[in-house]
């Protein structure tokens, strides 16, 4: 039997390559100067991501200070590109889970992992502000050549690790509690 942890990270597993090639596109779209959208649609794309991921405004605004032109744009774009594979990746782990939720279980380390992605989901979602001397990694760090797409896909990529792991857990639970108990 599979861990729960175990399964979410195999079942996502086989789409990393994808996780790389998105932001690996846009750091080329970027340093290539492609312009994709017009400012006043990548305004509307922003304010309807910051309804569920609220710093994306000030980090889009950081983008737009300090970027170069249409490097909004493309931000923009690649957060909503982002945001929906992960929802992609969610559905078909979820889905994944209910053909193979029989081989599954649930331990402690399920528990203390999904509580520690949780915590982490809540800075991310809510706390990874613009500082006023960020540093690279640890900060959203506006550059040139867009390599804060590849951060924002580390950040996107464990909100969707924590709503896959709490969706699952949920799911655990519920089954655990519904069963008949044997005596």
């Amino acid at each position: 039997m599979a861990s729960l942890i175990e399964f979410v990270r195999k079942t996502r597993n086989r789409l990393d390559l994808v996780w790389i090639a998105i932001p690996a596109s846009f750091f080329i779209l970027t340093n290539l100067r492609i312009a994709i959208l017009t400012t006043p649609a990548a305004d509307k794309i922003i304010n309807l991501l910051g309804t569920i991921y609220p710093v994306v405004v000030e980090q889009y605004s950081e983008v737009k200070r300090l970027g170069s032109e249409g490097d909004e744009t493309r931000f923009a774009l690649f957060l909503a590109l982002v945001l929906l594979f992960e929802v992609f990746v969610t559905v078909w782990t979820v889905t994944g889970y209910l053909e193979k939720h029989e081989t599954i279980k649930t331990d402690t380390q399920d528990v203390l992992l999904a509580f520690l992605l949780v915590t982490i989901s809540i800075y991310v979602l809510q706390f990874d502000k613009i500082k006023e001397k960020p540093q690279a990694y640890w900060n959203f760090l506006v550059g040139s050549s867009g390599l804060y797409y590849f951060r924002q896909a580390v950040a996107i990529y464990v909100l969707g690790m924590t709503l896959s792991t709490v969706l699952l857990l949920v799911a655990e639970a519920t089954k655990k509690f519904i069963q008949p108990r044997r005596g």
